[in-house]
């Protein structure tokens, strides 16, 4: 995500595939946000997060006075960019932020609930919608000789799919891609119960819900 702070507007101006959204804009009329996503290969979950730290008041790692003990460069959700070894969860500097936002007096809308009909999502369910690494590395490169590896020892770290990484291997130039497996992959080979959530390989969560969503009524 590469963004910039307007003082004026309190917006931030996301380019890339990333977002666009507006700081602390969650209980005003900016409570808008844009997540550009890859089909079937929700790319855009982890920026989705990050977008809507934006909107519930936090700034970029290291990039403001609230965040200038944190670095930029350690992988957090709130970092400017990611790559292979980000971490899935908010710094100390976003925690202290949404903390601060929550406590203030004008972001009342955060304690408002509404009570909405859901059903549990089944393992079935789940595992219907994810896709295999191999659909993954195709999709993320088509048209290209691609295969995915299972696991590749490196100098100083292992890959392999267990620890929700997915390796693509371009055969034509010889190298090695690098990602992290979305959510709901496989990660343990012959166990249909564990995948991956937050690049961790855990048990399908029973507490997921689905939510119907009301179609807009037209306007005649």
């Amino acid at each position: 995500d590469i963004a910039s702070y307007d003082s004026r507007s309190s917006r931030v101006h996301s380019q890339g595939t990333a977002g666009y959204a507006f700081v602390g804009g969650a209980c005003r009329s900016a409570k808008v946000g844009i997540v550009e996503d890859d089909a079937y290969m929700f790319t855009g979950t982890h920026t989705f997060a990050h977008e809507v730290g934006h909107l519930l008041g936090m700034h970029h790692d290291g990039e403001s006075e609230g965040t200038s003990h944190c670095k930029s460069t350690a992988g957090y959700i709130m970092a400017p960019s990611q790559n292979i070894d980000s971490l899935h969860m908010f710094s100390k500097c976003s925690s202290k932020q949404l903390l601060e936002f929550y406590n203030n007096p004008q972001t009342t809308c955060l304690s408002n609930t509404r009570t909405r009909a859901g059903k549990l999502l089944g393992a079935g369910k789940i595992l219907k919608h994810a896709i295999s690494p191999e659909t993954f590395c195709k999709l993320k490169y088509p048209g290209k000789n691609i295969k995915h590896v299972e696991s590749y020892e490196g100098d100083k770290e292992e890959y392999d799919i267990q620890y929700c990484d997915i390796i693509c291997h371009d055969k034509d130039s010889r190298k090695l891609h690098f990602h992290d497996a979305p959510d709901n992959t496989l990660c343990y080979k012959g166990n249909l119960s564990l995948v991956c959530i937050n690049k961790q390989c855990r048990a399908i969560p029973s507490d997921v819900k689905i939510h119907k969503i009301k179609k807009p009524t037209k306007v005649q």
